[in-house]
């Protein structure tokens, strides 16, 4: 092969690969850090564990599944409450600190879903099964509420035959006899 043979090679397989790469979307503007060049005086030890956990038991552990990251002792978990607290420290609200966590890391780090849909859904579900169960429930008891008092209406229109009983001389012998060896 020529060298020109070879540029024009490499210069085309450089163009493929170029094309689809530019042809993508700019990159979202990165989460803003806290800017801590300007602010040296920022006093993390003023924010108290109990604020740091606050924001903390709205999120999960990004290892561990289902572990709420203010229970969790995985270092990633200590090492992101310390970025809550860093951030809680500039001024940030628990909602921003929550948001910055979301585009870093995904929407499966939050323990409520972030989508409007998804949230309503969540609170809403159970609610709805409850009110059905509970619906069923009700109609369940007035059904046997009704067969009860069917079965009593049943019984009361009947009328209930009564016989003497008949005591016979062989009732009394049989009697008598039961007596006498019950007694010993």
């Amino acid at each position: 092969m020529t060298i020109r043979r070879y540029m024009v090679i490499m210069l085309s397989v450089l163009l493929l690969v170029g094309v689809p790469i530019s042809a993508q979307d700019a990159p979202a503007d990165p989460p803003t850090e806290p800017d801590t060049t300007t602010q040296t005086t920022v006093d993390v030890e003023a924010v108290s564990y109990d604020e740091v956990n606050d924001v903390a038991a709205r999120m999960y552990c990004p290892i561990c599944e289902m572990e709420p990251l203010h229970t969790c002792r995985a270092q990633t978990c200590i090492d992101w409450r310390e970025v809550i607290r860093e951030r809680l420290a500039v001024g940030e609200t628990e909602d921003e600190i929550i948001d910055y966590f979301v585009a870093e890391y995904g929407e499966r780090v939050v323990g409520i879903p972030e989508d409007e849909g998804l949230r309503l859904f969540s609170f809403a579900g159970p609610l709805v099964g409850f009110i059905i169960a509970l619906g069923v429930a009700f109609f369940t008891f007035q059904r046997w509420q009704q067969q009860n008092t069917l079965v009593a209406d049943a019984t009361t229109s009947q009328p209930i035959e009564t016989t003497s009983i008949d005591t016979t001389d062989d009732d009394t012998d049989y009697r008598n006899r039961l007596e006498s060896d019950l007694q010993y």
